[in-house]
């Protein structure tokens, strides 16, 4: 069975068409979070990985971190991370954003996000890329509302 799984991972990387697939999606989420959350912006560069964008929003003010962005999207049972996969239950920024330069406060302040190729388990769908980046836009204006006047 492991076997079977490792060929199968090494088709879907090798893919040029599901790994377009994937960044479309991808590329969608940025696009519907950068639109709706003010003061965002994708980290990272080109080429990259065509499952993962790592968005920064802007906190600044509210005395808060992408911590209180991830509670509220676990809630909503939106599976993201505050720092590397490597370190997802430590709550620390990113070192791979703080050797990009990110300052402490913008690094505190990124969720990473990962999606599934068709045909794994968690596979993301179109549907759950519109549900993902309206609970973002949500948590994020109600966190960035806590910012005093």
């Amino acid at each position: 069975g492991m076997g079977v799984a490792a060929d199968r991972a090494r088709e879907l990387a090798e893919s040029t068409t599901a790994q377009r697939e994937l960044a479309a999606r991808r590329d969608r989420l940025e696009g519907l979070v950068l639109a709706g959350c003010p003061g965002t912006r994708v980290h990272g560069g080109s080429p990259r990985a065509a499952n993962v964008t790592n968005i920064g929003f802007d906190l600044a003010g509210t005395g808060l971190d992408a911590t209180a962005l991830l509670g509220l999207l676990h809630g909503q049972g939106i599976e993201v991370s505050a720092g590397s996969a490597c370190n997802s239950t430590r709550m620390a920024p990113s070192p791979v954003l703080r050797a990009m330069g990110l300052d402490e406060a913008a690094a505190s302040s990124a969720l990473r996000f990962s999606l599934a190729h068709e045909g794994a388990p968690d596979a993301a769908t179109d549907e759950d890329v519109d549900r993902c980046a309206a609970a973002v836009v949500e948590a994020y204006g109600a966190v960035a509302g806590l910012a005093p006047s």
